[in-house]
């Protein structure tokens, strides 16, 4: 970490913006979208399978890319298939390990890198940043539904394939983790996103230049009342109890106006 706040951030073509670097190094330091979805599921059907015998399946609800976030309902499915939305989030609570892996920027930003999710790409390629926070009520998304979806709508899906998605647990919201839109016509929400490379041995983050000076300075004005304090004399000593107390001079005891004790 000290070696990686001693790196300047890098200038971009755009002076509004520049590229600040993380401790990410390699890929491997990220959590594997793909098999975190695995155990997801994994662990979603194995809950389906403590339903009673016979029991008849609650209607789940169900969200197509297509559709966003536009409810439909169906009773017919099977029960790997019947999970209700707060079936999923229990099962998100349950799982051990996030979604995504946190990281405070620079600049003091809290986002989230998601890996290993949507197109076919080279790894490097696989890796988004979202702020760490939903739009919509501030709920902190490692606490989401990671999906792989199948893109399923507009032309440009045949070359897309997939897109990597969130889902917040408290209300829902559904979110495109390459652009941020919500999905849905009614959702206005846009979870901001963060360009990213691999420069030097790391991976940079695009952020606001003036985030970043702002930042420094306030960084640089709490060490500066840091040291302040530090090298302030304390009004009254503690005393040391190792010591001998040290003699003090010797003065009459003045009782009155005009009456000494030696």
């Amino acid at each position: 970490m000290a070696a990686m706040a001693a790196m300047a951030p890098i200038l971009d073509p755009d002076p509004s913006y520049c590229w600040v670097p993380t401790e990410i190094q390699r890929c491997s330091d990220l959590v594997d979208g793909q098999k975190w979805i695995e155990s997801f599921e994994a662990m979603l059907k194995d809950e389906s399978k403590e339903t009673p015998a016979g029991a008849r399946p609650r209607r789940s609800l169900r969200s197509t890319l297509s559709d966003g976030d536009a409810p439909h309902f169906w009773s017919s499915a099977t029960v790997a298939d019947a999970v209700t939305t707060r079936g999923r989030n229990e099962v998100l609570r349950k799982m051990h390990t996030p979604p995504a892996r946190k990281v405070v920027l620079p600049n003091k930003q809290e986002v989230l890198f998601w890996f290993n999710i949507g197109p076919a790409r080279e790894n490097r390629d696989r890796v988004y940043v979202t702020e760490a926070n939903c739009p919509h009520q501030g709920v902190c998304l490692l606490s989401g539904e990671l999906k792989d979806i199948e893109d399923l709508a507009g032309p440009a899906a045949a070359s897309a394939g997939r897109r990597g998605m969130v889902r917040c647990p408290r209300h829902n919201k559904t979110f495109d983790l390459a652009s941020g839109e919500s999905l849905g016509a009614l959702n206005c929400e846009v979870l901001q996103t963060f360009p990213s490379r691999f420069q030097d041995g790391r991976f940079y983050v695009r952020v606001p230049t003036d985030q970043l000076i702002s930042a420094q300075e306030q960084e640089t004005d709490s060490t500066d009342v840091e040291m302040k304090d530090a090298t302030m004399e304390p009004e009254l000593k503690r005393p040391r109890f190792d010591q001998l107390p040290t003699p003090t001079r010797k003065h009459g005891r003045s009782l009155c106006r005009h009456t000494t004790l030696g």
